[in-house]
């Protein structure tokens, strides 16, 4: 379940998966149902409310599916619950998924989706543009994305624990953390610079340990934190499973 202001009436509406509804409960669109299969839905793992393709007005949503009814992959809806396309050409479980942006070269925003296969493994992450067409393959194991410097685009983190950043046609390293970290954790500012930080759980010996990264580096202007953006404020205080944007 995901809040958000999808209609752009400067009102939250409550997002649950196969329909939106009003602050007061009332019903905006619904998906059809089939033997109790929510279609063209499915179950997602991964819901991502932002707006994530520059050429439909007002928010999208990403479902990264994971729902054994032929349905394994991604979509994208407009707030009008109409499919704008869908990638299920991977034939996989999208288990983990999360949309920024993060391509310079690129227009809108980026979606980056770890697949899993048959049997429990997990392939590598595939980074899409925002027409679901495929940018890079093999990107990674178990990502999030985060604020790391002051430009306008994110930073993706990568297991064990390397910051990697778009150069036009492939990541490039930024910043290895000295522990790594296991599966989990966050990006938030703390500190207020509108960077975010990194707060993760990192093996120390027999034990674990919480550790908060920053980015020491100077920057050359101030910018509000984006804590004021409302979107950001509510992703961070909602926990909808896999999803990491």
């Amino acid at each position: 379940m995901v809040i958000s202001d999808f209609t752009g009436d400067g009102q939250d509406e409550v997002f649950c998966g196969s329909l939106l509804l009003r602050g007061d409960g009332t019903e905006i669109w619904q998906a059809p149902t089939t033997g109790g299969i929510i279609l063209p839905l499915f179950h997602p793992d991964g819901i991502c409310p932002y707006d994530i393709d520059p050429t439909s007005p007002g928010k999208e949503v990403l479902y990264a599916s994971c729902a054994s009814c032929g349905g394994w992959g991604l979509k994208l809806i407009n707030h009008n619950g109409v499919a704008l396309w869908q990638n299920y050409g991977y034939g996989r479980h999208a288990h983990q998924g999360f949309v920024a942006d993060i391509c310079s070269n690129h227009s809108g925003m980026e979606i980056m989706v770890r697949y899993k296969v048959t049997g429990g493994g997990m392939t590598d992450t595939v980074l899409f543009n925002s027409e679901g067409e495929t940018i890079l393959e093999g990107v990674g194991d178990l990502m999030k994305s985060v604020r790391w410097d002051a430009d306008e685009y994110q930073e993706v983190l990568l297991h064990p624990g390397t910051v990697m950043r778009w150069n036009g046609s492939s990541f490039q390293q930024v910043l290895t953390l000295p522990n790594g970290y296991l599966n989990g954790g966050t990006a938030a500012d703390v500190i207020g610079d509108y960077r975010e930080e990194l707060m993760v759980l990192a093996p120390q010996g027999a034990n674990m340990s919480l550790m908060v990264y920053t980015n020491t580096d100077l920057n050359s202007s101030k910018e509000p934190s984006p804590w004021e953006e409302r979107n950001y404020a509510l992703h961070q205080h909602q926990h909808d499973y896999w999803n990491s944007d």
